[in-house]
């Protein structure tokens, strides 16, 4: 008897094993709790969702209201709309985007997909129209999650039954990654199916990575240019979602809806799972990888966040922090964490 059930161990951890090797799995039990942040700006009718930092000044994406952008210099700490809702040059059509990663000329997408820079003159803020060299199949489409950088512009593919797309500007070649890791979409009945393998992506072109961390599941993807998948890595044995589940956001250990390049790093916002027997709560931590997928720091947030922008130099991450307030209403504001140093 005890033979028997040692066997069946034994094959049970095989195929154990055999389903979770493709991916690395990233043990997230020793975080750090981020202390409460430092409150810069206050938003009671506006709803800000990104942000950047350019030159002491952070340019806020925000919707709701007739102006989609928001600069706020943290220097003087004066505040200036612009980015009227229209159809013209200085306009942006439904809610704007920024292009990652965020160096050199702030670049932003609108809902059509044109490229537009945010340019100053005399201290006032405007945005124009700049020409980029996309594919010809794509150049109609709208490609979200976007990432330039001096050769290669990757987006997420989002007019067709691939993961995201690699162009290279200099050959006017053009690469598709195919859905991973594969599952049965065919007899699912989820609203959204057509979105489940959406990515938020991270370019590194010096480093000839892509980093792809997934809306839907608890995981991210390490890619080179050419396409070729280096690596996946997993932080929970939850990592897929059931698809034909009834709470199916339940089913999974977290999601990664955001990636923010660095030279040396990518940062992942990471969700937990929100379950409806759970009330919806939430847990939400920032991920500090190396552009091979290594673990550097796990940061565990005790508050809720949309944007996040990290200043490496500062040792700061500013974010947009969304809670309630003792007249429970429902508040944004602009906040910073302090970071921890690097070690080396």
């Amino acid at each position: 008897m005890k033979q028997l059930i040692s066997l069946s161990l034994a094959v049970f951890m095989l195929f154990s094993c055999k389903e979770n090797a493709p991916y690395s799995f990233i043990d997230l039990s020793n975080t750090v709790t981020l202390g409460s942040p430092e409150t810069l700006i206050e938003f009671d009718e506006t709803h800000p969702v990104w942000l950047t930092l350019k030159d002491s000044t952070v340019f806020i994406i925000q919707v709701q209201t007739d102006y989609c952008m928001l600069a706020f210099n943290l220097k003087t700490k004066e505040v200036q709309y612009f980015g009227h809702k229209g159809s013209g040059p200085e306009e942006f059509v439904g809610h704007p985007q920024f292009i990652k990663p965020q160096t050199g000329d702030l670049l932003v997408q609108d809902a059509n997909g044109i490229i537009k820079r945010v340019t100053e003159k005399n201290g006032t803020f405007s945005v124009e129209k700049v020409e980029y060299k996309y594919p010809k199949k794509l150049q109609q489409d709208f490609s979200a999650g976007i990432n330039f950088s001096d050769n290669f512009i990757v987006a997420n593919y989002v007019n067709g039954e691939k993961m995201f797309y690699i162009y290279d500007k200099n050959i006017d070649s053009l690469i598709y990654a195919d859905f991973y890791p594969k599952m049965n979409l065919e007899s699912s009945t989820h609203p959204f199916i057509n979105s489940i393998y959406a990515p938020s992506l991270g370019l590194n072109e010096k480093r000839n990575r892509i980093i792809a961390g997934m809306y839907y599941f608890d995981m991210f993807h390490v890619y080179d240019l050419s396409g070729k998948r280096i690596n996946s890595f997993r932080f929970s044995d939850n990592f897929l979602p059931d698809l034909n589940a009834d709470d199916w956001q339940g089913s999974v250990g977290g999601f990664i809806p955001h990636t923010f390049p660095t030279e040396n790093y990518c940062y992942l916002k990471r969700i937990t799972k929100i379950s409806q027997s759970e009330n919806n709560e939430k847990t939400q931590m920032i991920l500090q990888v190396n552009w091979d997928g290594e673990l550097i720091r796990a940061y565990k947030l005790q508050d809720d966040i949309a944007g996040f922008y990290i200043d490496e130099k500062n040792n700061k991450m500013y974010a947009i922090r969304n809670y309630v307030n003792k007249k429970d209403e429902e508040m944004f504001a602009l906040v910073t964490y302090d970071l921890i140093p690097p070690t080396n």
